[in-house]
């Protein structure tokens, strides 16, 4: 059908209540318009099924399983306004947001910084822990379905993938696989509702006792995509991305990305994990985690990090045939065939790994680098306050008259010229290295500051402060005299000598 044709039949079933502007295009499953509500005044997003996803489905089953999910109220949910159809093709409208999408920022190829990345991951754990507290999974998370506008991170389309699964009324599956590419729907390859690339092994295998798993590990697919710049199997399609997915393990993203903190390292494992009982137990301790700021400034993912994230369990035999029944019922069989790794072949693999380096220059006990402050946001409260704090703590140090405190600007060329922090702290003889976070919440600024080891970035002191926005200077004093404090105290004797080594 002509885009005008299916542009008409839109206008005629929305009749008086929202005006079509222009059309967007469309995304894997829709085609998409802008519009305007006549009433309020306001722009809206309608989406129409493509006429292949439309297929077989239930209009009327469609709007109340739609209409469900609309019910939930959540900042970082983008919630269904109407549902209806158009001339028996369902359509559904949506706030219109004044931003981009996560697909859209990806497409520029830039390099997304680490806290971006998390405050984002955060945002949607939120949105998903909400629902999933209420019963509803979206089955279809990745980065076309995450919006950001404000700083914020928005999920859309939540309940969709469910209605479309519980609405259709054919079961018809392709005799055949043929390769699809990320953005595709599984549902052209004859498999359950979702997105190739970002779906669980459970959901390839059909697996009818597939839960809100499947959104924290399309999860940390997303993760692993926006902190390397690719899915973690995108080099594969068809029956082969359903191979890897099944059997595979990623790379770790740290081996991608260097300066990926452990404690996301670790995170984003634990989400690709190929059996759900080892992944995070729900969306709200993923989010929980994602607000530690180890997570942005802690110490990088290490040599033995790397060895232990290449130890994945391998619980399925590959073997794929052609054929889409065929080729479910494999899959089915991978699944339910599973089977834990020896401990052996987890020492084996461990045993391939490069361990740390020694530092190439001597560590000096006395010598601490403070390393820039990351502020969480954009907000510029925090970025200002994250430039002061530096400044503040080297000062607290060099009056205790006890450290060698190499100059801000030292530092940032140290930074600058080195691939990692603790790399950056072990040129300039630091044998500890001071970081933290800024983040404001409300009227709230709170300052989170951590202790680590060069040599072997252990985290070995860490306090949280806090403090009104409009009184920050009194924040920043507190953290210099406190920070200052709480060192002397760690740096005795004994911490002294063994970080010498």
């Amino acid at each position: 059908m002509s885009s005008t044709a299916l542009a008409d039949r839109l206008a005629t079933a929305l009749g008086d209540r929202y005006v079509l502007e222009h059309e967007l295009g469309g995304g894997g499953m829709s085609h998409v318009w802008v519009a305007r509500e006549a009433a309020l005044g306001r722009r809206v997003v309608v989406k129409v099924l493509r006429e292949d996803r439309a297929a077989g489905v239930s209009v009327e089953r469609f709007r109340r399983e739609v209409m469900l999910a609309a019910g939930l109220q959540h900042p970082h949910l983008l919630s269904v306004l109407h549902a209806g159809d158009a001339d028996g093709t369902p359509f559904y409208v949506m706030p219109y947001v004044d931003g981009e999408s996560v697909r859209r920022k990806l497409e520029r190829g830039d390099a997304m910084p680490i806290a971006q990345v998390v405050s984002i991951l955060r945002d949607v754990a939120r949105a998903l822990a909400f629902a999933h507290a209420r019963g509803i999974v979206h089955r279809d998370i990745k980065p076309d379905n995450v919006l950001l506008s404000g700083g914020s991170a928005v999920v859309a389309d939540l309940g969709i993938a469910k209605a479309l699964s519980s609405s259709r009324t054919t079961g018809d599956q392709p005799t055949s696989i043929t390769p699809v590419p990320m953005g595709a729907t599984i549902t052209q390859i004859g498999m359950t509702v979702g997105t190739p690339a970002y779906m669980a092994p459970e959901q390839w295998a059909g697996d009818p006792s597939a839960d809100h798993r499947v959104d924290l590990y399309a999860l940390g697919v997303m993760a692993f995509e926006l902190l390397t710049g690719r899915a973690p199997f995108a080099a594969h399609q068809g029956a082969a991305l359903m191979k890897a997915h099944l059997t595979e393990s990623p790379p770790p993203v740290a081996a991608l990305r260097p300066e990926v903190t452990s404690a996301l390292a670790t995170l984003v494992r634990e989400c690709l994990a190929k059996d759900p009982d080892d992944r995070p137990a729900s969306a709200d301790v993923v989010a929980q985690r994602l607000a530690d700021p180890a997570m942005i400034s802690g110490a990088v993912a290490t040599a033995p990090t790397l060895a232990q994230a290449v130890v994945l369990r391998r619980r399925w035999v590959p073997r794929v045939v052609g054929g889409g029944a065929a080729l479910l019922a494999v899959a089915l069989g991978m699944w339910i065939a599973r089977r834990p790794s020896t401990d052996a072949t987890a020492r084996a693999l461990a045993a391939t790994a490069t361990p740390p380096a020694s530092p190439a220059v001597a560590l000096d006990a006395r010598t601490v680098a403070i390393v820039p402050f990351v502020a969480i946001t954009d907000d510029s409260t925090e970025s200002r306050t994250a430039r002061a704090l530096i400044d503040e703590v080297s000062t607290a140090l060099v009056q205790a008259r006890e450290y060698a405190v190499p100059s801000p600007s030292t530092v940032q060329d140290a930074i600058a010229q080195h691939p990692s922090i603790r790399q950056a702290a072990s040129a300039l003889h630091a044998a500890h290295l001071i970081e933290g976070t800024v983040q404001r919440e409300g009227e709230v600024l709170r300052v989170a500051v951590r202790l680590v080891r060069t040599v072997d970035g252990e985290m070995i002191w860490a306090d949280t402060y806090e403090g009104p926005v409009d009184d920050v200077l009194a924040l920043q004093t507190l953290v210099g005299s406190r920070v200052r404090r709480a060192i002397g105290d760690v740096l005795g004797v004994d911490s002294v000598r063994a970080s010498s080594g």
